[in-house]
């Protein structure tokens, strides 16, 4: 197991993380080079709010820590909910999520609509749970669900 003090601990090349929908609050968080960026929205995509955060090296690690374990390099591309009984035509205001990470060589991007990985709901994935926990940590405590 790293340490936290190696490589790991070090700021991202790319971070960019969202989950929401147009009818709940949406959370959007990216990494802009120097400082995280976190953006909530109410319903609607309304009355946007920002906040410029810069976690320490310990959080760096530990949420790098938290993404090996839960293997986030090695989520699908997509993930759809699972089989339904509706129009293919139907249009779906459900929870988006994606998430866009490289760090230490490794990258991954990954996205899905109310699905995720071992789960036909994403609210029941406990590797997403994990995902969403740590990202919080990451930003202090701010909202990510």
């Amino acid at each position: 197991m790293s340490s936290l003090n190696d490589s790991r601990s070090r700021t991202p090349d790319v971070f960019e993380v969202y989950i929401g929908s147009f009818g709940t609050a949406s959370y959007g968080i990216w990494w802009d080079g120097r400082q995280l960026v976190y953006e909530s929205f109410v319903n609607g995509y309304e009355d946007r709010r920002q906040v410029y955060l810069a976690p320490s090296r310990t959080q760096w690690a530990r949420f790098w820590q938290t993404m090996d374990g839960i293997d986030v390099w090695g989520w699908k591309d997509r993930y759809e909910p699972g089989g339904r009984f509706e129009p293919a035509s139907l249009v779906r205001d459900g929870t988006h999520w994606s998430v866009s990470l490289q760090h230490d060589g490794r990258r991954v991007e990954s996205a899905g609509e109310r699905s995720m990985k071992g789960s036909s709901a994403f609210e029941d994935s406990g590797e997403f749970e994990l995902f969403a926990e740590a990202v919080s940590r990451l930003t202090g405590g701010y909202r990510f669900d």
